[in-house]
């Protein structure tokens, strides 16, 4: 073969047209599975408890703490 060159060429399209349609059909698949959206959205609940109200729980009526009563005194003596 005189043309080591173009078959270098031909070879390197062919793979790039691959390695694009496996890209677009992982891609494709993802967002018909919602990975992304289970990834983040499932654990979120927790987080969001824990970062407003400060419990592991989802937020709800009485889980933040102003809702609870007061259990210390600014006299610690009495």
């Amino acid at each position: 073969m005189k043309n080591q060159g173009g078959q270098m060429i031909v070879e390197t399209i062919l793979l790039l047209a691959l390695l694009v349609s496996v890209s677009l059909l992982v891609s494709k698949y993802l967002q018909e599975s919602r990975f992304a959206q289970k990834l983040v959205g499932e654990p979120w609940g927790t987080l969001s408890g824990m970062i407003e109200c400060g419990v592991w729980t989802g937020c709800g009526a009485g889980k933040h703490p102003n809702s609870k009563g007061r259990y210390l005194s600014l006299r610690p003596n009495q």
